[in-house]
């Protein structure tokens, strides 16, 4: 009964670390994409500025709207830039195996089995 015991405790000890390391690791994700939302927020306020400049130029004559609009052109591909939320997700999947692999080893060095054994009957 002592063995279930120290095997129990062992299981929850080890549930409530990956439960806190897989919180700490939601949380970073979480962090990363505020910052990013932010930054596609502030992209977003820019580009709807230069929208409506543009839809000022187009009512001026047709000739200089689009020398204008060719320059911005040049301007606007050399900033290139990515929009991605997040960039990571919850890596879910490869706590699976390290998970069981760990907690048969933990718990196999948690228990005396030739102890057990001898008092089984």
């Amino acid at each position: 009964m002592a063995e279930f015991a120290k095997m129990h405790q062992s299981l929850t000890d080890r549930e409530q670390r990956e439960i806190r390391e897989l919180r700490q690791r939601e949380e970073e994700v979480l962090h990363r994409m505020e910052k990013n939302l932010r930054e596609i927020r502030g992209k977003l306020d820019s580009d709807q500025e230069k929208l409506s400049e543009l839809q000022k130029q187009m009512e001026k004559d047709a000739l200089t709207f689009l020398q204008e609009e060719t320059a911005r052109k040049r301007r606007i591909s050399d900033e290139g830039y990515t929009l991605s939320l997040s960039e990571g997700d919850l890596p879910v999947g490869m706590f699976e195996w390290l998970i069981q692999y760990t907690v048969w080893r933990d718990m196999r060095h948690s228990i005396s089995p030739g102890t057990w054994l001898l008092f089984s009957d």
